[in-house]
Protein backbone atom coordinates (compact mmCIF):
# COMPACT_ATOMS: atom_id res chain seq x y z
CA UNK A 1 0.00 0.00 0.00
CA UNK A 2 2.43 2.53 0.90
CA UNK A 3 4.34 1.72 -2.02
CA UNK A 4 1.30 2.27 -4.27
CA UNK A 5 1.02 5.15 -2.95
CA UNK A 6 4.50 6.66 -3.30
CA UNK A 7 4.78 5.89 -7.05
CA UNK A 8 1.31 6.35 -7.55
CA UNK A 9 0.36 2.86 -8.90
CA UNK A 10 -3.45 1.97 -8.78
CA UNK A 11 -4.83 0.58 -5.62
CA UNK A 12 -7.51 -2.03 -6.04
CA UNK A 13 -10.96 -1.45 -5.67
CA UNK A 14 -11.26 -4.32 -3.06
CA UNK A 15 -8.64 -2.62 -0.82
CA UNK A 16 -11.33 -0.01 0.55
CA UNK A 17 -13.63 2.45 -0.24
CA UNK A 18 -13.18 5.02 -3.03
CA UNK A 19 -13.66 7.63 -0.53
CA UNK A 20 -10.86 6.07 2.06
CA UNK A 21 -8.90 6.16 -1.04
CA UNK A 22 -9.29 9.63 -2.54
CA UNK A 23 -8.16 10.72 1.34
CA UNK A 24 -5.09 8.56 1.26
CA UNK A 25 -4.04 10.11 -2.34
CA UNK A 26 -4.40 13.40 -0.99
CA UNK A 27 -2.82 13.00 2.44
CA UNK A 28 -0.16 10.89 0.98
CA UNK A 29 0.63 12.43 -2.77
CA UNK A 30 3.33 10.40 -4.73
CA UNK A 31 6.88 11.05 -4.71
CA UNK A 32 6.86 12.93 -8.22
CA UNK A 33 4.77 15.41 -6.93
CA UNK A 34 6.42 15.68 -2.85
CA UNK A 35 8.98 18.62 -2.74
CA UNK A 36 12.38 18.02 -1.13
CA UNK A 37 15.89 19.93 0.13
CA UNK A 38 19.59 19.45 -0.78
CA UNK A 39 21.20 21.40 1.69
CA UNK A 40 24.92 21.44 -0.01
CA UNK A 41 27.26 22.53 2.63
CA UNK A 42 31.36 23.31 3.06
CA UNK A 43 34.26 25.57 3.57
CA UNK A 44 34.38 28.66 0.97
CA UNK A 45 35.66 27.58 -2.23
CA UNK A 46 35.15 23.97 -1.34
CA UNK A 47 33.44 23.52 -4.44
CA UNK A 48 29.77 23.25 -2.60
CA UNK A 49 28.58 26.08 -5.02
CA UNK A 50 29.92 24.07 -8.38
CA UNK A 51 28.02 21.33 -6.85
CA UNK A 52 24.96 22.86 -6.46
CA UNK A 53 24.75 24.42 -9.88
CA UNK A 54 25.59 21.06 -11.56
CA UNK A 55 22.71 19.16 -10.01
CA UNK A 56 20.22 21.84 -10.89
CA UNK A 57 21.32 21.90 -14.38
CA UNK A 58 21.34 18.18 -15.14
CA UNK A 59 17.21 18.11 -12.88
CA UNK A 60 16.57 21.20 -15.61
CA UNK A 61 17.38 18.87 -18.45
CA UNK A 62 16.00 15.88 -17.12
CA UNK A 63 12.89 16.94 -15.48
CA UNK A 64 9.90 19.90 -15.32
CA UNK A 65 10.20 20.17 -11.91
CA UNK A 66 10.96 23.39 -10.68
CA UNK A 67 14.12 23.65 -8.85
CA UNK A 68 15.34 26.86 -7.04
CA UNK A 69 18.84 27.77 -5.73
CA UNK A 70 19.75 29.47 -2.31
CA UNK A 71 22.99 30.37 -2.31
CA UNK A 72 25.17 31.64 0.35
CA UNK A 73 24.65 32.88 4.19
CA UNK A 74 21.69 35.15 2.32
CA UNK A 75 18.54 34.80 0.45
CA UNK A 76 19.56 36.23 -2.82
CA UNK A 77 18.61 35.61 -6.29
CA UNK A 78 20.78 33.49 -8.21
CA UNK A 79 21.47 36.00 -10.65
CA UNK A 80 22.55 38.64 -8.11
CA UNK A 81 24.65 36.17 -5.94
CA UNK A 82 28.75 36.98 -6.02
CA UNK A 83 31.41 34.58 -4.27
CA UNK A 84 33.30 37.19 -4.07
CA UNK A 85 31.00 39.63 -1.98
CA UNK A 86 32.46 39.52 1.57
CA UNK A 87 28.93 41.31 2.47
CA UNK A 88 27.66 37.78 1.91
CA UNK A 89 30.08 36.02 4.73
CA UNK A 90 31.17 38.45 7.10
CA UNK A 91 28.47 38.19 9.49
CA UNK A 92 28.29 38.21 13.25
CA UNK A 93 27.06 34.69 15.16
CA UNK A 94 23.56 36.64 15.66
CA UNK A 95 23.59 37.68 12.22
CA UNK A 96 24.57 34.55 10.86
CA UNK A 97 20.95 32.28 12.80
CA UNK A 98 18.72 35.00 11.55
CA UNK A 99 19.59 34.18 7.90
CA UNK A 100 19.53 30.51 9.02
CA UNK A 101 16.06 30.87 9.73
CA UNK A 102 15.32 33.18 7.03
CA UNK A 103 16.64 29.96 4.74
CA UNK A 104 14.95 27.83 6.61
CA UNK A 105 11.70 29.40 6.28
CA UNK A 106 11.89 29.86 2.54
CA UNK A 107 12.79 26.76 1.99
CA UNK A 108 10.11 25.10 3.81
CA UNK A 109 7.90 26.73 1.62
CA UNK A 110 8.93 25.89 -1.56
CA UNK A 111 9.09 22.23 -0.35
CA UNK A 112 5.56 22.23 1.17
CA UNK A 113 4.64 23.58 -2.29
CA UNK A 114 5.83 20.76 -4.42
CA UNK A 115 9.16 22.47 -5.11
CA UNK A 116 13.02 21.24 -4.85
CA UNK A 117 15.65 23.45 -3.11
CA UNK A 118 19.45 23.35 -3.34
CA UNK A 119 20.81 25.29 -1.13
CA UNK A 120 24.25 26.40 0.25
CA UNK A 121 24.16 27.74 3.26
CA UNK A 122 27.26 27.14 5.90
CA UNK A 123 26.05 24.46 8.63
CA UNK A 124 29.21 23.99 10.01
CA UNK A 125 27.42 22.43 13.30
CA UNK A 126 25.48 19.51 13.63
CA UNK A 127 22.56 20.92 15.76
CA UNK A 128 22.10 23.17 12.72
CA UNK A 129 22.00 20.62 10.76
CA UNK A 130 19.42 18.81 12.94
CA UNK A 131 17.27 21.87 13.06
CA UNK A 132 17.08 22.86 9.26
CA UNK A 133 16.31 18.86 8.72
CA UNK A 134 13.72 18.65 11.39
CA UNK A 135 12.12 21.68 10.26
CA UNK A 136 11.98 21.04 6.72
CA UNK A 137 10.61 17.16 7.00
CA UNK A 138 7.74 18.47 8.50
CA UNK A 139 6.67 19.31 4.71
CA UNK A 140 9.09 16.82 2.72
CA UNK A 141 12.46 14.85 2.45
CA UNK A 142 15.82 16.88 3.39
CA UNK A 143 19.02 15.45 2.12
CA UNK A 144 22.33 17.00 4.26
CA UNK A 145 25.22 16.62 1.31
CA UNK A 146 28.79 17.50 3.26
CA UNK A 147 31.35 18.92 0.76
CA UNK A 148 34.54 18.31 3.10
CA UNK A 149 36.95 19.26 0.89
CA UNK A 150 40.35 19.75 2.77
CA UNK A 151 40.39 24.09 3.96
CA UNK A 152 44.13 24.10 2.97
CA UNK A 153 42.32 23.15 -0.88
CA UNK A 154 40.08 25.66 -0.48
CA UNK A 155 42.37 27.87 0.49
CA UNK A 156 44.65 27.04 -2.55
CA UNK A 157 41.63 27.58 -4.68
CA UNK A 158 40.67 31.10 -4.02
CA UNK A 159 41.88 33.11 -6.24
CA UNK A 160 40.37 36.70 -5.11
CA UNK A 161 41.94 35.51 -1.32
CA UNK A 162 39.07 35.91 0.36
CA UNK A 163 40.29 33.69 3.03
CA UNK A 164 43.44 35.83 3.40
CA UNK A 165 41.36 39.38 3.41
CA UNK A 166 39.62 37.94 5.90
CA UNK A 167 42.17 37.41 8.05
CA UNK A 168 44.49 40.07 7.58
CA UNK A 169 41.26 42.79 8.61
CA UNK A 170 40.91 40.73 11.58
CA UNK A 171 37.35 39.60 10.82
CA UNK A 172 37.89 35.53 10.92
CA UNK A 173 34.96 35.76 13.70
CA UNK A 174 32.71 37.35 11.61
CA UNK A 175 33.24 35.12 8.70
CA UNK A 176 31.73 31.23 8.30
CA UNK A 177 34.36 31.15 5.41
CA UNK A 178 36.80 28.79 7.12
CA UNK A 179 34.52 27.61 10.66
CA UNK A 180 35.66 24.00 11.92
CA UNK A 181 33.24 21.86 10.18
CA UNK A 182 31.86 19.10 13.12
CA UNK A 183 32.07 15.35 11.64
CA UNK A 184 28.23 14.76 10.20
CA UNK A 185 26.54 11.73 11.43
CA UNK A 186 23.19 13.11 9.73
CA UNK A 187 24.73 13.51 6.25
CA UNK A 188 23.34 11.67 3.23
CA UNK A 189 26.59 12.35 1.22
CA UNK A 190 30.38 13.22 2.08
CA UNK A 191 32.28 14.72 -0.97
CA UNK A 192 35.70 15.55 -1.15
CA UNK A 193 35.66 17.64 -4.35
CA UNK A 194 39.67 17.20 -4.09
CA UNK A 195 39.84 14.10 -4.76
CA UNK A 196 36.33 12.88 -6.48
CA UNK A 197 34.88 14.88 -9.47
CA UNK A 198 31.89 16.98 -9.96
CA UNK A 199 30.29 14.31 -12.16
CA UNK A 200 30.37 11.53 -10.05
CA UNK A 201 28.92 13.36 -6.83
CA UNK A 202 25.93 14.66 -9.26
CA UNK A 203 25.33 11.19 -10.53
CA UNK A 204 25.32 9.90 -7.01
CA UNK A 205 22.66 12.43 -5.80
CA UNK A 206 20.43 11.95 -8.50
CA UNK A 207 20.62 8.20 -8.59
CA UNK A 208 19.73 8.51 -4.57
CA UNK A 209 17.02 11.08 -5.95
CA UNK A 210 15.89 8.17 -8.48
CA UNK A 211 15.56 5.50 -5.79
CA UNK A 212 13.45 7.72 -3.64
CA UNK A 213 11.09 8.02 -6.59
CA UNK A 214 11.49 11.98 -6.69
CA UNK A 215 12.18 11.20 -10.72
CA UNK A 216 11.36 8.24 -13.40
CA UNK A 217 14.61 6.80 -14.62
CA UNK A 218 16.69 8.62 -16.79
Amino acid sequence: MRNRLKTGASIPDWFSYSQVVSILRETNPPRALQGFALFITGYYKSGAHSLAHAIQAVLGQQSARSVTLLLGNKIIDDEEYDPNDISNITMSADERNANLKNIMFVASQIVKAGGAVISTVSLSTENQRKMIKAAIEKYGQCFIIHVNTPLEYCKSKDTSSIHAKMASANQKEMSSIDQPFEESKIAKFKFDLSTTSIDNSVNEVILMLEKEGYFGRF
